[in-house]
């Protein structure tokens, strides 16, 4: 293992124990995930289903890249739907979700060969990444969110302030509409 990957899972473990400590504070918590999350138009419902969902989605690139084949293994229309619906389901069933996919994420690197992490292949059509790039795009998706779900419980000085990295990486087809504001969470 290179020093790099060695770093990127490091990084992906000191993650996934925040995730797990935020998943324990929302379940003591009475968290509101119809509330308003400061996301333009989206509900912590909806952050939340966005995590879940986009780690499944950068998953699914993971295993597209890692077995050779040029087809992405999920729609993004159909992520942005399943974030709509999944934002209004019951907080016990929306943090188990985000906790879980968090952790499907981690478990599908360890599915993909180590001479495998430094080539480059189209990812989405329109995008070429190496699986050290999917990994960094989902821990900057997880410093950007998940501090969202916190509630101003924790606060991640690492969060860069900028707009979500998922929807640079999809198709240009895929693309939700913008929220009025203009900038998407």
């Amino acid at each position: 293992m290179t020093a790099d990957h060695h770093r990127l899972r490091e990084a992906i473990t000191e993650e996934l124990d925040r995730i797990d400590r935020i998943a324990a504070q929302l379940w003591d918590g009475d968290c509101d995930f119809t509330a308003d999350s400061g996301h333009p138009g989206w509900s912590f419902g909806h952050v939340a289903a966005h995590i879940a969902r986009g780690s499944d989605f950068l998953a699914g690139v993971l295993l597209t890249l890692s077995s050779g084949s040029d087809e992405l293994r999920n729609n993004a229309l159909e992520r942005s739907d399943e974030i709509d619906r999944e934002a209004t389901r019951p907080g016990a069933v929306i943090i188990t979700d985000f906790e879980q996919a968090a952790h499907r994420f981690a478990h599908s690197i360890d599915t993909v060969p180590e001479d495998r992490w430094s080539s480059t292949r189209v990812a989405t059509g329109r995008i070429s990444a190496s699986v050290e790039d999917i990994i960094e795009i989902w821990l900057q998706e997880m410093r950007i969110h998940v501090p969202a779900l916190t509630l101003g419980h924790e606060q991640d000085s690492r969060a860069p302030r900028s707009q979500c990295l998922i929807t640079d990486f999809l198709p240009e087809t895929a693309h939700p509409p913008r929220p009025a504001g203009g900038d998407r969470p």
